[in-house]
């Protein structure tokens, strides 16, 4: 497989303390081009971005993303088109910048917070110009509904374990390889990660 392009921001030894996590810009961002519309958003909300990799999704390991929708006949079809359909931007982020406004949330209940939902305050709602009705009324109830839906720009794990199932369907030997050239710190925090 070709290495994939690597970018990291500025990176810090404390940027690297305290709990990190990862964001997904989906394929459908890419091809509205909003990835670095969406990275100074993610910024803003007060993230401290630590590294970024673009990657593709493993089709064979979706399901470690959405192993709640594996057996949903509507909805894993759709995710699984979406995802690889094109590249995705892995957003490494620490929420140092975010524990003095809300010292009680962990990352990922910061990130739940600044994801929000497509008609909840939030990234989403930000770059989702059309509401679930909306589609509904377009499309009915059938598979171009669901192509649709799925299409929500933005992925943000809700726990470790989603987090792991995250970077196992996204990183990959050559990943690795050129982070250890590229971002040595963010690839030693990865290494450590995926051997849990």
């Amino acid at each position: 497989m070709e290495r994939q392009p690597i970018s990291h921001e500025k990176t810090p030894d404390e940027m690297f303390e305290g709990e990190i996590s990862a964001f997904m810009i989906k394929p459908d961002a890419h091809e509205m081009l909003l990835v670095e519309a969406m990275i100074e958003q993610i910024r803003h909300a007060g993230f401290d971005v630590v590294g970024r990799i673009e990657t593709r999704v493993l089709e064979d390991r979706i399901s470690s993303i959405y192993p709640d929708y594996v057996d949903h006949p509507q909805i894993f079809p759709a995710v699984k088109n979406l995802l690889t359909s094109g590249p995705s931007t892995l957003v490494f982020v620490s929420q140092n910048g975010i524990k003095k406004e809300y010292p009680e949330e962990s990352v990922f209940q910061s990130m739940k917070r600044t994801k929000g939902r497509a008609n909840t305050p939030g990234i989403r709602s930000k770059f989702i110009d059309v509401t679930e009705a909306d589609l509904r009324e377009r499309y009915g109830d059938g598979e171009e509904l669901w192509n649709e839906l799925v299409k929500n720009r933005i992925h943000a794990p809700d726990c470790e374990e989603e987090l792991q199932g995250l970077l196992v369907a996204t990183i990959n030997e050559s990943t690795m390889r050129g982070l250890a050239e590229d971002h040595p710190r963010l690839h030693q925090y990865l290494e450590r990660r995926m051997k849990k």
